[in-house]
């Protein structure tokens, strides 16, 4: 970055450099071409902040989720920017959690999201409903570029857990389905991902189960960090209180 003038702070006698700063400019051009701009009749139109939106949408980048949803949106008849719009709402939920209603006043009038000028509520919805279409490749892909930039090697996988680790994937249950359904399904559901040889861990006195509709989120981890043992195949013995290893 060059910094060609630094303007400075507005005081009593600002105005006169600029206008030498222009009449020294203006010397330049060939004759004919240097306009004088006018500054009288101009106004204050508005101003956003940007620093927050900046670095997510950098981090949004980074893990891959924009490349993914990008990708997935080609060839749909959608708005193109719907994914945009999604990382509008995700950065609402980071910056400033609200309704949908207000997360899109939200990034219309008071961040700057680059590539959004404005969005409504109703793009909000079609954008969200379009999500679910594509959750799955895009779990999977965002997944995939974050094992890449961590150097993620699974060797631990919990189950329905709030131990430290990576987000891999959520899935929603009735509430009065059964452990040993769901272990079959999150392993059916991850068997094609490249994860090497895991343990599984489950949690089963959550209270999943005692609601209507709830979230399981499985979570990696590597052996290094995370004090659950050696990265063999079978589970490491739990202290009391810890989540049990589930059958294979």
């Amino acid at each position: 970055m060059q910094v060609v003038y630094n303007f400075g702070r507005e005081e009593p006698g600002t105005r006169e450099v600029l206008e030498r700063l222009v009449d020294s400019v203006a010397r330049h051009p060939e004759p004919g071409k240097a306009r004088a701009v006018a500054a009288q009749g101009l106004g204050f139109a508005e101003s956003r902040p940007l620093g927050g939106t900046w670095v997510l949408d950098a981090l949004w980048e980074r893990l891959g989720i924009g490349p993914a949803l990008r990708s997935l949106l080609k060839g749909r008849r959608l708005d193109p920017s719907a994914e945009r719009v999604l990382f509008a709402l995700a950065a609402n939920r980071a910056l400033a959690p609200s309704s949908k209603l207000a997360a899109a006043r939200w990034a219309s009038e008071d961040v700057l999201v680059t590539g959004l000028d404005a969005t409504s509520d109703d793009a909000c919805y079609r954008a969200m409903d379009w999500l679910l279409q594509v959750r799955e490749p895009l779990e999977r892909a965002v997944f995939d570029t974050a094992a890449d930039v961590l150097d993620l090697e699974v060797d631990l996988l919990f189950f329905d857990t709030t131990r430290t680790g990576i987000p891999l994937r959520v899935w929603c249950w009735p509430g009065n389905t059964g452990d040993s359904a769901l272990i079959r399904q999150v392993k059916a559901d991850l068997r094609d991902w490249s994860l090497s040889r895991v343990t599984w861990v489950a949690d089963r006195g959550s209270p999943r189960r005692r609601t209507a509709a709830a979230c399981a989120r499985a979570t990696t981890t590597t052996s290094s960090g995370s004090g659950c043992g050696s990265s063999s195949a079978t589970a490491p013995r739990a202290p009391s209180g810890t989540p049990r290893s589930a059958p294979r």
